[in-house]
């Protein structure tokens, strides 16, 4: 089992508990702390940190990483529709984007948001699509399916340089954080607060939690694994919080 710290937001703002009793821990600041909140921790499975594993990868449905100079086939048949599928907040309404299509009487079109939907109308459809959107171009191979090659039904991108940038931007916040926690005098500090009481499973809760106003500690004993760290938005979703340890103790880059 692997358990996860969730940060409840103030007392008007959190959620009813959900579960076993015996299966959930909390620790809650004092209500005359300046900054009032709840982490909770709860037993979680390891299978709930893992992706959804499937038997078969359906070859109807693909994903590509983009790139401006690559073109992708994409393979059709009559009476069948394909679909291709921009990333999110990419779109084709704006006055410099356009599609534009070898053998236009070919081939029915519909642009919705950042989703394109085509398909053949005669027999031997083949030709190029260009897409130019607010953000990239992108070319594509129109041909047909064949016994060999399955007809596409959905084409999704990666897009590599972001996801880099979104590391590279993650890294320098991380390193920022420590840079930091370096210049405050390290992990424990006089002056923190550790104004903190619990209920529930004892064996669930870290042996010391305290604050210093701009970071969160939570330390537990050196048996254990330590756990990942959520915060609970007021709206009730969770996000991943940052975070890094130093020996036994999870440090957070924020307070609640």
């Amino acid at each position: 089992m692997m358990p996860t710290i969730h940060f409840r937001l103030p007392e008007n703002e959190r959620s009813e508990f959900r579960g076993n009793q015996n299966e959930r821990s909390a620790f809650r600041r004092s209500q005359n702390a300046p900054h009032t909140f709840q982490p909770i921790i709860r037993r979680l499975t390891l299978a709930a940190f893992l992706l959804p594993t499937l038997a078969f990868a359906d070859p109807r449905i693909r994903t590509e990483d983009y790139s401006n100079q690559k073109v992708y086939p994409i393979y059709a048949q009559v009476g069948r529709a394909a679909m291709v599928q921009l990333a999110d907040g990419e779109f084709l309404d704006t006055q410099s984007s356009l599609t534009g299509m070898g053998d236009a009487l070919a081939w029915k079109l519909a642009v919705r948001g950042n989703n394109i939907i085509f398909k053949p109308v005669e027999e031997k459809p083949v030709t190029n699509l260009i897409v130019v959107s607010n953000k990239r171009t992108y070319a594509f191979d129109l041909k047909l399916a064949s016994n060999k090659q399955p007809p596409t039904y959905i084409l999704r991108f990666r897009y590599p340089e972001e996801i880099r940038q979104a590391r590279a931007a993650k890294a320098a916040k991380r390193h920022a954080a420590e840079q930091a926690l370096q210049q405050a005098g390290g992990v424990q500090a006089m002056g923190d607060n550790r104004n903190y009481w619990g209920y529930g499973d004892k064996t669930l809760a870290p042996t010391a939690m305290w604050d210093n106003g701009r970071f969160t500690y939570f330390r537990f004993n050196n048996g254990r694994t330590l756990p990942v760290i959520y915060r609970i938005n007021a709206d009730g979703s969770e996000s991943l919080t940052d975070s890094h340890t130093e020996g036994d103790t999870t440090v957070v880059h924020e307070t609640a």
